[in-house]
């Protein structure tokens, strides 16, 4: 019989552990209670109407730990009088054990109703589903244990127990698990794949492990798949282990000769067994990147045996486990929990946008409270979870090939989405600007690579329905790392600025001037990173010479009006005075020679003649940053503008020229015809394109127009009013007619559920 320590199992999962294993075995039915002050009771239950079992539940290490606690407990005990007192304790017990805490009680504990680590055991064992549905409990059984240990053949003993222990104490359920398992079922072999630090390798564990449970032998392959053939046994019952079986070798082409050939053969060769499963853990990019490489691993169907791991599918609540049990088995202080607790820390970080299980993990492991306040500790969190780029760092420098490098920091410098087109485009520029500086071949085949390497790791892909590919960063913490990065590196920061094929590049996360107030512990600023003198030189001369020319790579989906369901990712162009806007909000206008520069751009074209769509507010913004240094003509220069405007917002822009030109906009809004009439226009589109979606903000745009501008809009006005009624008096008769709920009471109660849940969980930490 396995013989479980219970001691990988938190406070409340021991709890629910102890619920199911006392209701089959006194054939109850116990009520549980959300975790804090009990009163002494964590189950109970009501036989015959009339009498009360009450049940506690103690996860201790020793005896005497347990017999404090439980002196505690006594006063509430003989407080609640109940008919029959329960206790389910971690602890092994002996009999002169529960004597001398049935003793405690003063008759209200009987002996033969205190439950010890053995009598717990030997219930699991009459009931094999308990055990099989707390999977913690087989996670730490002895017989995988010793079936590791007596297996030295094939697995580093130390490594396994090692990941076995922590795998115990922190590895949480999710879909993922599923997923697999179904795969396996279905194939024989799995491939998790999956970004750094999502919990590829502790998935392959726990999935090996349940198979150690159920006897098979444990075999560990750590460089080629040769070691599996080797480990290989017609007789046995075997699980093999594959963790990073692409790993760096095909990185640095170092792949073994054919090893490809053999690692597609032992696929097939698990496939055809009935004894034998494979499971094979890389990340994304590698994999893609072998596909690129290999002909064979790209034509084998792998992609049908892959199973991908990604925290964004993990619910609110397994997230919150995870950094439950990180946090519950690092043994905090008390004063530690208490902050985290009382100021819901944990709400903040299982929201993180930058949320990932080996963030929690490097916590755990630096063991930071130990020299830290509580306070201290609690915000130095906040931070490893806002600046988590030593994920990506090793990934970056080691594990993807130089024009990868490249691509992302050009990814990072234009912004996300980018077209593929876009980006390719960027590239060329770059090498070409450049062209002996980097050792990288750029063509059609190799870029397609490095898209295909990237791949569902550091980047996804995104596609309109007019098959445009938009490429975007995977994670917002991959942003983060590549900000960082070329921080640090001012060379990079000068390559990329001298080389860019578009504005946007210049102006997306480069400034000449920190935005950020560093802490002493800051590692960089996630606003804007600050140029070097060399580069700032290089940034004034790529803007004083290319200004005109450098196109916008920014986009964003749109909707196609005219065909529903149909979208496509519109180019948001950048016309002369959209540039110019860029430039004034940037620090480097401060610098004299740019900002002359500017002003006799401007100077050639002081007339809003040419705006693209949208540009209308940026050439106002400039207008008002040089009608001081230049002698203008106030009345052309708003004659010009009245042919861009439109809709009402236009029109509030138009109010701009009050500013700019006080004594002349009097004149012009109360004399000019073509102005008049172009506000009539603005009424009547403003009326035509109405409805039931913003009557109310057209009725109080027209009549803020015909205060302003003395313009008749009163039929218009009334007309809407009369069809607001309406819609409302019809919205009003259906929810009546359909005894409609605007609020679903179950996504709403789920949704707090979910939240009470979390709170709950974490008061257990206590």
């Amino acid at each position: 019989m396995t013989q479980y320590t219970f001691l990988n199992l938190a406070p409340e999962e021991f709890e629910t552990l102890s619920r199911d294993l006392m209701q089959r075995h006194l054939k109850i039915y116990l009520e549980t209670f959300k975790p804090g002050k009990d009163s002494g009771i964590d189950l109970r239950a009501y036989c015959d109407k009339t009498k009360t079992i009450i049940v506690q539940c103690k996860r201790y290490t020793d005896l005497g730990k347990l017999i404090v606690v439980l002196k505690k407990e006594v006063a509430n005990v003989i407080n609640l009088n109940p008919d029959r007192y329960i206790l389910t304790t971690s602890v092994a017990l002996l009999p002169n054990h529960k004597k001398k805490i049935s003793a405690l009680f003063n008759g209200k504990l009987l002996p033969q109703d205190i439950f010890g680590r053995g009598d717990l055991n030997n219930i699991i064992s009459q009931h094999k589903d308990i055990e099989r549905k707390h999977y913690k409990l087989w996670l730490s059984s002895t017989n995988i244990l010793q079936s590791i240990v007596n297996n030295k053949g094939h697995v580093q003993t130390d490594i396994e127990t090692g990941h076995l222990e922590r795998i115990g104490k922190i590895y949480v359920m999710n879909d993922a698990y599923d997923e697999a398992t179904k795969i396996i079922k279905e194939k024989k072999f799995v491939i998790l794949s999956g970004n750094p630090g999502v919990g590829k390798t502790t998935l392959a564990r726990v999935l090996a492990y349940e198979f150690v449970k159920n006897d098979f032998e444990l075999v560990v392959a750590s460089t080629t798949i040769l070691e599996a053939y080797q480990a290989y046994s017609e007789s046995k019952d075997q699980i093999i282990l594959f963790d990073d079986f692409l790993g760096r070798n095909i990185l640095e082409g170092r792949y073994p000769l054919n090893e490809e050939h053999e690692l597609i053969k032992f696929i097939e060769k698990i496939s055809r067994a009935k004894n034998k499963v494979l499971i094979l853990t890389t990340r994304e990019y590698i994999l893609n990147q072998a596909k690129t490489k290999y002909e064979l691993i790209k034509s084998a169907e792998i992609d049908i045996a892959k199973c991908v791991v990604d925290v964004a599918k993990y619910t609110k609540y397994i997230k919150a486990k995870i950094l439950y049990n990180h946090l519950y088995f690092a043994d905090l202080p008390e004063e530690h929990i208490d902050y985290i607790l009382s100021n819901k820390l944990y709400v903040q970080l299982v929201h993180h946008k930058n949320y990932n299980p080996r963030i929690i993990e490097a916590i755990v492991k630096k063991e930071d409270w130990k020299s830290k306040s509580p306070k201290e500790f609690a915000e130095l969190m906040v931070y490893y979870f806002d600046n988590p780029f030593a994920i990506w760092e090793t990934a970056y420098k080691s594990e993807i090939n130089e024009l990868s490098k490249i691509f992302l920091l050009i990814l990072v410098s234009a912004g996300t989405p980018m077209l593929k087109d876009d980006l390719m485009t960027a590239l060329e520029k770059f090498f070409s600007v450049l062209p002996n500086k980097y050792d990288v071949k750029l063509n059609d085949f190799t870029f397609d690579n490095s898209l295909k390497e990237l791949h569902n790791t550091f980047i996804t892909t995104n596609l309109d329905s007019q098959g445009s590919i938009a490429i975007e960063f995977q994670n917002p913490s991959i942003h983060d790392f590549l900000v960082y990065f070329l921080a640090q590196n001012t060379g990079l920061q000068d390559d990329i600025v001298k080389g860019a094929a578009f504005y946007n590049q210049l102006f997306e996360i480069f400034s000449i001037k920190s935005k950020s107030k560093s802490t002493g512990n800051s590692l960089f600023s996630k606003e804007k990173i600050q140029l070097s003198k060399k580069s700032i030189s290089t940034f004034t001369d790529k803007i004083m010479s290319e200004l005109k020319v450098l196109p916008s790579s920014k986009i964003s989906l749109s909707q196609n009006k005219y065909i529903q369901g149909k979208t496509y990712w519109r180019l948001n162009k950048y016309g002369i005075f959209k540039k110019m806007s860029i430039l004034i909000e940037n620090e480097i206008f401060q610098i004299q020679a740019i900002r002359e520069f500017s002003k006799n751009i401007f100077s050639e074209q002081p007339l809003p003649e040419k705006l693209e769509v949208g540009e209308q507010n940026s050439y106002l913004q400039v207008l008002q940053s040089f009608s001081k240094d230049l002698e203008l003509n106030a009345h052309e220069i708003m004659r010009s503008y009245i042919d861009h405007i439109y809709f009402t917002e236009h029109v509030d822009e138009f109010r701009t020229f009050e500013e700019i030109f006080p004594y002349a906009y009097e004149d012009f809004i109360e004399h000019n015809e073509k102005f008049k009439k172009k506000l009539e226009y603005v009424v009547n589109l403003e009326f035509k394109e109405a409805n039931e979606e913003n009557f109310a903000d057209v009725i109080s745009d027209l009549e803020k127009l015909s205060e302003d501008f003395n313009v008749d809009a009163s039929t218009e006005i009334a007309e809407l009013k009369k069809k607001s009624e309406e819609y409302d008096a019809y919205i009003d008769s259906r929810v009546e007619d359909m005894d409609f709920d605007h609020s679903d009471p179950e996504l709403k109660e789920d949704f707090m559920s979910e939240a009470d849940r979390i709170d709950d969980l974490f008061q257990s930490l206590k």
